[in-house]
């Protein structure tokens, strides 16, 4: 007898299904903050002035990012 992928995710306890989900996003996102702080270090080692910009330039990226992933977000929902 075989299970399909619909049953897997609707069939048993939520917590193992939820985890198994959410599980890669969260090490996307943490791998995602730690790179930026990686990069701040860098930055903090190379002078005042280029940690300076990588300020000016956090909340153009940062806004950029969020409107992409809004995007995204918005497309999955209307294709599914």
């Amino acid at each position: 007898m075989t299970t399909t992928a619909t049953a897997r995710l609707t069939a048993g306890p939520i917590g193992p299904g939820l985890l198994r989900l959410t599980l890669p996003m969260v090490l996307g996102i943490s791998s995602s903050l730690l790179a930026g702080l990686a990069e701040t270090y860098y930055l903090g080692l190379l002078g005042s002035a280029e940690l300076a910009a990588l300020g000016f330039t956090f909340p153009v990226t940062s806004g950029l990012m969020s409107l992409t992933l809004g995007v995204s977000i918005c497309l999955s929902s209307v294709l599914a």
